[in-house]
Parts: C-alpha cells; sequence; structure tokens
C-alpha cells in the first residue's frame, strides 16, 4: 500500500508570510503612528489648556469667596511619568492643584473653613459629582480636634478628568487618623487636585 506524504508546502508558505508580514505591519504601524501623532498631541493640548482655563476660573471663585481671610494658591503641572510599550510618545502626568493652609486651634475652624469652601467647589458648573463626601472618619472630621479628613470625587465638565476635593485637620506629619493634634502646631488644608495622563508636558 503506498503512502501518501503529507503537504507541507501550504504551511512552509504561511509561515514564510508571517515571518515577512510581523515587520512590515510593524513599520506601517510606526509610520501611521507618526502622522496621527501631531493630530493627537493637538487634541490632547486643548484638553489641558481647557482645564488650566476652567481650574483657574474656580481659584479666581475661592479667593472671592476667602475676601482675603485665606490664602489661596494655584499651580497646573506635569511630571514625566515615562514611555512604555509600542507608545510613540513620552507620557506626562498633569495636574491643576487649588490650595489654601491655615492654622487651627479648634475643630470649630475646620467646620468653618469646610462649609465656607465646600460649597463653591461642589456648586462649580465646571464640575461634576462622581461620589459622595467621604469622611474619614465620621465620628472625627469635625468632631474631634484629631487627624482627620473628608473626600469628594468629581470630573470636569467634559468628563474627561478626574478631580478631588479634600480638606481636612493635620499638623504635617504622617500620623494615623485619630491622632489628637496640638493646637500649635495643627492646620486645616483644603484643595481641589484635577489629574490626568497627558502625552505631552503641556504646563511648562
Amino acid at each position: 500500500m503506498t503512502k501518501i506524504a503529507p503537504k507541507r508546502k501550504p504551511i512552509l508558505r504561511i509561515v514564510l508570510i508571517s515571518v515577512v508580514a510581523v515587520p512590515i505591519l510593524f513599520i506601517l504601524y510606526l509610520i501611521i503612528a507618526t502622522l496621527l501623532e501631531p493630530i493627537f498631541n493637538n487634541i490632547d493640548k486643548a484638553k489641558f489648556e481647557k482645564l488650566d482655563t476652567q481650574s483657574r476660573a474656580l481659584y479666581e471663585e475661592v479667593k472671592a469667596a476667602s475676601g482675603g481671610a485665606e490664602m489661596w494658591t494655584y499651580e497646573a503641572s506635569c511630571a514625566l511619568g515615562g514611555s512604555g510599550g509600542f507608545q510613540a510618545y513620552s507620557q506626562y502626568n498633569c495636574e491643576t492643584n487649588i490650595s489654601m493652609e491655615a492654622k487651627a486651634s479648634s475643630v470649630d475652624q475646620l467646620n468653618a473653613l469646610h462649609a465656607k469652601y465646600y460649597t463653591v467647589f461642589d456648586g462649580s458648573t465646571s464640575l461634576k459629582q462622581k461620589t459622595a463626601l467621604n469622611e474619614q472618619y465620621p465620628r472625627d472630621f469635625g468632631v474631634r480636634f484629631v487627624r482627620s479628613s473628608a473626600d469628594k470625587q468629581y470630573v470636569s465638565s467634559d468628563g474627561n478628568v478626574t478631580c478631588t476635593y479634600l480638606g481636612g485637620l493635620s499638623d504635617g506629619n504622617d500620623v494615623p487618623y485619630g491622632t489628637e493634634l496640638s493646637v500649635d502646631k495643627a492646620f486645616v488644608t483644603i484643595n481641589l487636585t484635577c489629574f490626568d495622563k497627558a502625552r505631552g508636558n503641556w504646563y511648562n
């Protein structure tokens, strides 16, 4: 009985095509990515320019609400976050930050400042609420003169950037929540930070 040898040419042809095709496809990917990069960069830059404009407007709102009683600061910055995989660009972490710090000798000062500014951030048309106000811990925040905080998540009005409101009592040390604070070292901090990954250092 005659044995029929298996046909190997089609398999060999597929292997050879794959070996040739993979580098070609990779080169095409790099060419397309290079051509499209300026377009994506412009879109990304416009996104963070809009965030900066909205954050500065909100900064002016809280400054007006302070009436000069508290000192507020604004900063927009980017830091290199590295690149990886087949990314044709360096990845940055860009953020805007609105913040204040004030000496505190009683929990009433925290409550007064939180009530004064939380409503400004929470009522802003440039932010959409993502979560409820989260207190660490409810029996401490606004009740006892201890390290405590409350935070709330938002997204920008276009839904592209996540923002976090954070207010609390601290003494600047990394002590556990619930730790009693000294009246001569404690302070209230309130800030809103908006953060996202970026294709460039748009705030340089």
